[in-house]
């Protein structure tokens, strides 16, 4: 502690200094995390759909609205009209045994109930309180990867729980509570994780128009936030948990979502992909420009441009502020020669004088991280992650941590240098 007091009487002397240096190292803290939290926030929102976009043909479809109302061109999709009605699963399992290739259709359903009887929990939102709110059942081998950003709670299983229940998360916005238990007809939902206020609705749940595709996947998802946004609060959970094809639907519905991601699997020729495609034509609609391949490709070129955008400015900060550090450092090392120069004449030893600007440096840096943290806090108070996508992890601590290191190793190098070079009688002399 001895070498801290020192350091730290040493620092007062020069506060103004000090405080710029402070203020900078905090400011490239803050930076870094930001740019490394919406890296993490984009990449978490395309690992569950990662696999199936870069390994498989497909594209990203939308059947045609108007199917149950008018018929189609297709006679076989005609065939599995019932009463005037055409049921989007069976459309969905045609198509699955029909696509050339080992057809594989993700899609989102949607739950939500017509009594009031415990079944959901209600919506706080001004504009929709004390409604129910819908459930979104998500694709398992999609769960099993999906991960937003939660405030209290775990992430659900994929996998009924021991008392048979079916695990669920929610968004903010709604009058639940950790734990809380939904008896419904399509099944028990228990509530172990409920999500941060800024969070994503999963895609699927949207319509597809000219504005798609523009930044890969990421267009497909909608943003919520529970302060701000119009749209409502949701439940997710994992489709194949839930009991919703009993018969029992005069207590509830369940309908597929309207836009699919119809994977056609991998090694199929570009004739079959075109035969695949003019059979989805005959009952809905997609992007000729866009499938699987070059969504993958514009979602990765999303995330990557994320870093190399911000490089430029994080390098000419890192300059900047090393320079500063480093200067300081050295100045403090010049200055404080005749008084080192003393202490060694009194029993001390240089590596106790570079103990004493290490110590300074480490106030330095401890003080950045308080305010980068603080600085953090406040981005998060005002609302940032909703307004430009934040999700901090194991990384950021990395990366802090990496940069404090190098920052830390590169500004004592040439105050060592000066104190190891020199002779105490001389310094004092010169003095």
């Amino acid at each position: 502690m001895k070498y801290f007091k020192i350091a730290y009487d040493m620092l007062i002397n020069k506060f103004v200094l000090t405080l710029i240096i402070t203020i900078e190292m905090a400011v490239f803290l803050i930076l870094c995390n930001t740019v490394a939290g919406t890296y993490n926030s984009k990449n978490m929102l395309y690992e569950p759909y990662k696999d199936i976009l870069k390994n498989n043909s497909g594209v990203v479809f939308m059947l045609d609205g108007t199917l149950n109302h008018d018929e189609c061109d297709n006679a076989e999709i005609e065939k599995l009209r019932h009463d005037g009605y055409l049921d989007n699963e069976d459309v969905i399992d045609y198509l699955e045994k029909n696509l050339e290739g080992d057809a594989k259709i993700y899609y989102n359903s949607q739950l939500e109930f017509w009594e009031d009887d415990h079944m959901a929990p209600h919506s706080s939102l001004p504009m929709d309180e004390g409604e129910l709110v819908d459930y979104i059942l998500l694709d398992d081998e999609i769960f099993k990867k999906y991960r937003l950003p939660l405030a209290e709670g775990r992430w659900a299983s994929s996998e009924k729980n021991s008392a048979g229940e079916t695990e669920v998360v929610v968004s903010g916005g709604t009058d639940t509570k950790l734990n809380e238990l939904y008896v419904t007809p399509a099944g028990k939902f228990r509530v172990v994780g409920i999500l941060t206020d800024n969070t994503y609705e999963p895609p699927g749940s949207g319509y597809l128009s000219d504005d798609n595709n523009k930044e890969g996947l990421f267009s497909f998802y909608e943003a919520f936030d529970a302060n701000v946004s119009m749209a409502g609060p949701f439940i997710i959970a994992d489709r194949k948990l839930v009991d919703y094809k009993e018969d029992n639907y005069k207590k509830f519905n369940c309908t597929t979502e309207p836009v699919w991601f119809v994977s056609y699997g991998s090694g199929l020729d570009e004739e079959s992909i075109k035969r695949n495609n003019d059979l989805l034509k005959t009952i809905g609609y997609f992007d000729d420009d866009k499938d699987f391949s070059t969504l993958s490709e514009d979602t990765e070129n999303t995330i990557n441009n994320i870093y190399i955008g911000m490089l430029p400015m994080i390098i000419a900060a890192a300059v900047v502020i090393l320079s500063g550090l480093i200067g300081s450092a050295a100045m403090t090392a010049i200055r404080q020669m005749k008084t080192f120069g003393i202490f060694f004449l009194c029993g001390c030893r240089w590596r106790d004088c570079i103990k004493i600007i290490s110590a300074s440096l480490v106030i330095i840096l401890g003080m950045s991280v308080v305010l980068a943290v603080l600085g953090i806090y406040g981005m998060w108070a005002m609302n940032f992650e909703y307004l430009i996508g934040l999700s901090f992890g194991w990384n950021n601590f990395v990366i802090s941590v990496v940069i404090l290191a190098v920052m830390y190793l590169l500004s004592i190098i040439l105050p060592h240098n000066i104190i190891k070079s020199s002779s105490p009688v001389e310094t004092i002399k010169e003095n």
